[in-house]
Parts: structure tokens; sequence; C-alpha cells
């Protein structure tokens, strides 16, 4: 059995599902130029690696160490 290969690019719908944020915020994201995108004719896309890449640049979570037991 052969599984489909991810997209190399993703539109703004799918971008929004793997990421988990909302439609502003993305957008934000993307006019403060931390996320990049392409035009695609009348499409938006955003490169798979141009979407790893922001999740990787994302900072790390920081616990709290007086909330820590």
């Amino acid at each position: 059995m052969t599984f489909p290969k991810a997209p190399r690019a993703y539109s703004i719908n799918e971008a929004l599902s793997v990421i988990g944020c909302g439609r502003t915020h993305l957008y934000q994201e993307l006019n403060a130029g931390r996320l990049k995108a392409r035009k695609l004719g009348s499409r938006t896309v955003i490169l798979e690696q141009d979407l790893y890449d922001y999740l990787d640049s994302l900072p790390h979570f920081q616990i709290d160490p007086r909330l820590a037991q």
C-alpha cells in the first residue's frame, strides 16, 4: 500500500489546519514577514519548507518554575 505524499505547497486553509491558528493570526504573521507566502495565479500558497521554517522559529515553551512541582 502506498500513502499519498504531503503537499509541497499549502493553501491558506491547509496552512491553518497544519499550524492550528486562526486566519487573522496567520495573516498577521504574513504581513510581519515572519511567514512567507507566494502567489500562484490568484491563489496564495505557502511552501512546505517555509511553513516548517516558521514553526521552527517559534519560541520554545518556558515552564514557570514557580508552578513546576
